[in-house]
């Protein structure tokens, strides 16, 4: 008999409850909603019924309940997978990630406070500030995952065969929108910093200087195939990191269906840019591109794509 355990938000008591189940239900994924559509031992019959997401609002992957109480518990991952055994000390450092994230999208950012975070965890203060000595480190954490989960989603896609550099261009871009669809009041206050350049967390300053350089090398993998001149190829890893925080911003303010707009301004913007650089390609342009290069790197705009982000289970605790 196969238990799972995992960590539900309790809607009523606001705090991380730990759940398990000695079957696997399968989870068929809503807008907001789910169904328990199959249970192997059949005792789950009497909790058919729809269910709300509570506090996270990450994509579920599984839903387990007490087979003997009747109060109805929600299993919840949040958006990162981890496929590796990890340590009880690893454990609670992503209990506590997957708690504030929840409580961040909740409440927001502002109005939680690591006492909330301890508490809707199970842990003591001590124990909280012990894994994270602030909410600014468990931010850091969230970009540090989103880095590695845009990394290995965009890889996977692009192993699965030849596409062109369109196609490529738009798995990377539509990648990081699925990733962070359900965050866009979390970055709406994560952005704010970006006028702030000594604040540890703006998007543009020197504390995420490496999250900015792993995500350079994400959009990196859907050039590698391409034939591009040197030059082109230092410019457009932070050309196409510059582009796609512009279209996070506008995602924020995007109201339509399921960001629908920023979907159709992704997929109108990159067509545009791949028979842009069809043209720059051509060799009596690389005097332009070589100036280009060389106003970008004085002002010390063009930072180097780093190495592949650390994967879920190498983050260090």
């Amino acid at each position: 008999m196969l238990i799972l355990k995992g960590f539900a938000v309790d809607e009523e008591a606001a705090s991380v409850v730990e759940v398990e189940c000695a079957s696997e239900p399968i989870w068929d994924r809503r807008a907001g909603q789910g169904r328990v559509l199959n249970c192997e031992d059949g005792e789950c019959a009497k909790h058919q019924k729809l269910l709300r997401l509570i506090g996270l609002t990450g994509f579920l992957e599984h839903v387990h309940f007490f087979l003997d109480k009747a109060p109805l518990i929600v299993y919840i991952l949040n958006m990162f997978k981890t496929t590796k055994s990890l340590s009880k000390s690893q454990e609670t450092r992503f209990q506590i990630l997957r708690t504030a994230l929840g409580l961040f999208r909740q409440r927001g950012l502002d109005d939680t406070t690591m006492r909330d975070i301890a508490a809707a965890a199970d842990l003591s203060l001590g124990a909280a500030y012990y894994y994270f000595p602030s909410k600014e480190a468990i931010i850091q954490a969230y970009y540090d995952e989103v880095q590695a989960e845009h990394y290995s989603r965009v890889s996977a896609a692009l192993a699965q065969g030849r596409q062109s550099l369109l196609d490529r261009l738009r798995v990377a871009f539509h990648t990081k929108l699925d990733i962070l669809q359900n965050d866009r009041k979390l970055l709406s206050a994560l952005f704010r910093f970006a006028g702030q350049p000594e604040h540890p967390l703006s998007p543009l300053g020197a504390g995420t200087r490496q999250n900015r350089q792993q995500s350079m090398a994400t959009f990196s993998l859907a050039l590698d195939e391409e034939h591009l001149a040197d030059d082109l190829r230092a410019i457009l890893p932070s050309a196409l990191w510059a582009l796609h925080t512009g279209i996070l911003l506008y995602c924020i303010y995007d109201d339509s269906p399921q960001q629908k707009r920023t979907r159709n301004l992704v997929d109108g913007t990159l067509a545009l840019l791949v028979h842009f650089l069809s043209l720059v390609k051509l060799p009596f342009l690389k005097p332009v591109r070589g100036g280009v290069l060389s106003l970008l790197r004085d002002a010390g705009l063009l930072e180097p794509a780093s190495p592949a982000p650390l994967s879920h289970e190498e983050l260090k605790p």
